[in-house]
């Protein structure tokens, strides 16, 4: 199994970057046509204010943003999804935004500018420690961190139980939920931060996100 997923994982990475242009026919093929609504919803739980998306890929929940007169910025370190959703938004008009290439582990922002933070289906590098610290350097006070890690399919048709399956071994669904939820939250909340977790049900899926509020340093 750690094989398989070591593999799948790499193809996936070449998917983020070499291989871009096919990426939004491989995420519309495993989430079954559903992708860019698991994405879009996180969005009534964006504070007002400024926003930052980290990991913006191809750019779908920029232009969610944009067009809901949301102030956002995005950063994402491929250069082959910084090309695509530059791309993608000026072809709908949106010709100043605010994307950039760089690592999480290192935000060019100043202290304290973003009132929400935003990631979908980010890989390990969300929970890392300098990660966390730059991001809760970043948000204001009271500051939101709002991921979207992983998915569940509930639903017994064949195709739901192959995707299953595949979003299972390659991590994208981790195994006892209870479990994977407080092993997020106790990573969240050793960052100083107060962690909430959901599920929300969108047909047969089962999104779990997590809602860290930032604290104050002791």
């Amino acid at each position: 199994m750690r094989v398989i997923q070591a593999v799948i994982r790499y193809l996936f990475r070449l998917l983020y970057h070499q291989f871009a242009f096919a990426y939004d026919i491989v995420a519309s093929i495993v989430s079954l046509g559903h992708w860019k609504d698991w994405v879009k919803s996180i969005i009534p739980l964006i504070q007002p204010g400024a926003v930052l998306e980290l990991g913006f890929g191809p750019g779908h929940l920029q232009l969610a943003l944009l067009e809901s007169g949301i102030n956002c910025f995005g950063l994402d370190e491929s250069r082959q999804m910084n090309r695509l959703a530059s791309r993608r938004l000026k072809t709908h008009g949106f010709t100043n935004s605010k994307l950039a290439r760089g690592l999480a582990s290192n935000l060019p922002y100043p202290s304290e500018r973003f009132e929400t933070i935003l990631s979908t289906f980010p890989s390990e590098y969300i929970f890392g420690k300098l990660t966390q610290e730059e991001i809760h350097r970043v948000l204001t006070e009271n500051g939101r961190l709002i991921i979207l890690p992983a998915v569940w399919y509930r639903g017994g048709r064949f195709l739901e139980k192959i995707m299953a399956w595949l979003f299972e071994v390659t991590g994208e669904t981790p195994g006892v939920l209870d479990l994977i939820k407080d092993q997020y939250k106790v990573r969240m909340e050793s960052s100083r931060f107060n962690v909430e977790t959901h599920l929300r049900e969108l047909g047969s899926i089962s999104l779990l996100i997590l809602i860290a509020t930032k604290q104050s340093k002791p």
